[in-house]
């Protein structure tokens, strides 16, 4: 009798349990709705410092967008028309289009799944986000005129890096809002400019009022590599810079047809050299004081790109007539060649009068097509 009684006592017990756990569980899950459909998924979304992470792959793909998993860096890509979106676990920021995206929660892996932040996986493929607290529902709805979502500017940027596998030191200049498909301007320094202090290429030149914020407006990447002590001069270090661009352009999805060459006294030499090394890698290129050591060859190698050289009358560094024969030998080959001779101008004149006097417009000349 005492048995039964006690079996009893442990059958309700269990059941209580039961109806408490199932009470429980169903308060605390997490629901998500996209365009008004419930998804379903195999780890639930979950709330992780005040913040709701949902499975990534499936709300993704829900969406549109094609997803690539890579187990080594433990990255996420996903693609959706001309939107590219890079995720990488425990990391705060996300690439929308290279755009850097900051959020206080990172993607992590739970029971071998991604989780973000939903808010993240949503706007980056242009969607709306709300957060329903009474039932507990993230609710995504999907945007086909952009214009409805809110916008937030994303300022230029000018930050100095070491490439790993080159061992180049460099700034790298990044536009407002930026988005694939943009140029990139590769700036070469003169003598001035040699060292291990990457510091020194912002003391003057294009590239201390790039990074005054003087071109801030100028919609393309902009990049000032630095050439060691190690070295000589920039046909030392050809190999390694076109590896540098070459890993530049695919990180920020840069327009290949787009990349531009310019540079002064040292540097304008180099872009003479270094556009003849690879006459089909540069778009365009603009030397300023700049020389060269066989006018018929440069003429030969340079035929097919559109070159704007610059110097001074009063150059006595390097000679301007260097750059003048070249230039009118060009032309009847090359219509797109021509030179701007500055009246008066010395050596270390020019660059001013040639990048930062925007009248001229050879930045913008740089990045036209």
């Amino acid at each position: 009798m005492r048995i039964k009684r006690l079996l009893r006592l442990l059958l309700t017990f269990a059941v209580m349990i039961s109806m408490f756990t199932t009470n429980v569980m169903a308060k605390d899950e997490i629901t998500v709705l996209l365009n008004g459909e419930k998804l379903e998924f195999d780890v639930p979304p979950q709330l992780i410092s005040s913040r709701t992470m949902v499975p990534m792959r499936k709300i993704f793909e829900e969406m549109g967008a094609s997803v690539e998993w890579d187990g080594t860096t433990q990255t996420v890509t996903a693609t959706k028309d001309e939107i590219i979106v890079v995720m990488q676990i425990d990391s705060n920021i996300i690439l929308v289009n290279n755009r850097e995206i900051t959020f206080d929660v990172p993607p992590m892996l739970i029971d071998s799944r991604t989780l973000v932040p939903a808010r993240a996986v949503a706007e980056s493929l242009n969607a709306l986000v709300d957060w329903d607290n009474t039932t507990r529902t993230v609710i995504i709805t999907e945007v086909n005129d952009t214009s409805l979502m809110p916008t937030e500017d994303i300022q230029a940027k000018f930050e100095a890096s070491s490439d790993a596998v080159t061992g180049i030191n460099y700034w790298l200049f990044t536009p407002q809002n930026p988005t694939s498909n943009m140029p990139l301007i590769v700036y070469l320094h003169g003598g001035s400019g040699k060292g291990d202090d990457i510091n020194k290429l912002t003391e003057n030149g294009f590239c201390k009022w790039v990074s005054e914020g003087n071109f801030d407006d100028v919609s393309a990447y902009i990049m000032f590599p630095q050439v060691s002590s190690s070295y000589k001069g920039w046909s030392d270090i050809k190999d390694k810079l076109k590896i540098l661009i070459d890993s530049t352009v695919d990180k920020y999805s840069i327009d290949k047809s787009s990349i531009s060459l310019t540079g002064h006294s040292m540097g304008g030499t180099g872009t003479f050299d270094l556009a003849m090394d690879y006459p089909t890698l540069f778009s365009k290129i603009a030397p300023m004081s700049g020389s060269v050591k066989n006018i018929d060859k440069t003429v030969q190698l340079l035929k097919n790109i559109p070159v704007w050289a610059f110097v001074g009358s009063r150059d006595k560094v390097v000679s301007p007539e260097i750059s003048i024969q070249l230039i009118e030998k060009l032309k009847t080959v090359n219509d797109e060649s021509k030179i701007t001779v500055f009246q008066g101008a010395d050596h270390k004149t020019v660059p001013e009068l040639g990048y930062l006097d925007r009248t001229i417009g050879v930045v913008e000349w740089l990045i036209t097509k």
